[in-house]
């Protein structure tokens, strides 16, 4: 069973940059997230992820109440179909604070959406977005 699973203290950040990781490789250690408690940043930049992976984020961001940090930056196949999922995960999510998708394929368009869901529907929620690039931060709430 994968540390992750077994939610070990020792595991709170998973850096998975650059390792040309796929959807498939990728998907056991979403599902063993699901229920962890620990981990609270996940760094998958430069991989191969796709859509796929973006959906699976989203299942996972309605469950999972550890999670702070994502950043896909660098994965060029993560689309609006993501972001259109990621939009009804952080209506529900309220403990990430950073979202990252520098140089995906989600438009401006979604961009818009994610900007108004999250500075008006959730205050305490920053997106800054620059034409392909996507920053989501949700700003500690005192």
């Amino acid at each position: 069973e994968p540390l992750v699973a077994q939610n070990a203290p020792q595991v709170s950040v998973l850096d998975l940059r650059h390792q040309g990781l796929t959807d498939s490789a990728l998907l056991p250690l979403l599902l063993a997230l699901k229920g962890n408690t620990v981990v609270h940043t996940v760094l998958l930049d430069g991989n191969r992820l796709t859509d796929a992976t973006g959906i699976e984020l989203s299942k996972l961001l309605q469950s999972n109440a550890a999670l702070q940090v994502l950043s896909l930056s660098g994965n060029a196949d993560i689309t609006d179909l993501s972001a259109k999922h990621w939009l009804n995960a952080l209506k529900i999510n309220t403990t990430l604070k950073d979202l990252q998708c520098i140089d995906t394929n989600v438009s401006p368009q979604y961009s818009s959406q994610l900007t108004y869901l999250l500075n008006f529907a959730a205050p305490q929620t920053h997106l800054l977005a620059l034409q392909n690039q996507v920053t989501l931060s949700r700003l500690a709430v005192s």
